[in-house]
């Protein structure tokens, strides 16, 4: 496989997987749930803990980072915190 055709084949795996979501009315359900459900828990002050590991625990971070940051719009900070992060010692 040369370069292209796998470059190709790249980038066309997450728009199939989109295609499929998009299709999935069951999963776009739960999601639009879990979405209001989230949105109900940060309107209340819940904190969200978000965790991951490798790649994931960057994403992690991110995440925390754009919730209690305010890049794009000017917003109270949601709470929340990456616990990739967070350093617990037990004594």
């Amino acid at each position: 496989m040369d370069t292209i055709d796998c470059l190709k084949k790249n980038l066309k795996a997450p728009i199939e997987a989109k295609q499929l979501l998009m299709n999935a009315e069951n999963c776009l359900n739960e999601y639009v749930k879990a979405v209001l459900d989230f949105v109900k828990c940060c309107i209340k002050g819940v904190q969200l803990y978000i965790s991951g590991n490798g790649g994931s625990a960057a994403d992690a971070q991110h995440l925390a980072a754009e919730l209690v940051s305010k890049l794009a719009k000017n917003r109270a900070p949601l709470a929340a915190e990456a616990l990739t992060v967070t350093a617990l010692f037990a004594g």
